[in-house]
């Protein structure tokens, strides 16, 4: 199959597939472009703001409640 082909058939593929479902292919792309590139790809605060931002309502409370005394929990040394 040529590289055209190929692209094809995930388009088709993935044409159907929920939203929620798109974003654990497009995580796995990334994964995949970084595992080939290191270099190249976003640092880890981008890549933290990006993640978040694809959170739902739901995940993002969750996310918040889990964090919301952290500092007092770890607090930093000096």
């Amino acid at each position: 199959m040529t590289h055209a082909e190929i692209e094809q058939i995930i388009s088709q593929e993935t044409k159907d597939l929920p939203s929620s479902t798109l974003v654990e292919v497009l995580d796995f792309v990334r994964f995949l472009k970084q595992k080939l590139s290191p270099g190249i790809t976003k640092s880890n605060g981008d890549n933290l703001s990006h993640e978040l931002s694809l959170l739902n309502e739901q995940e993002l409370q969750h996310v918040e409640k889990e964090f919301s005394n952290y500092q007092e929990l770890f607090p930093r040394e000096s």
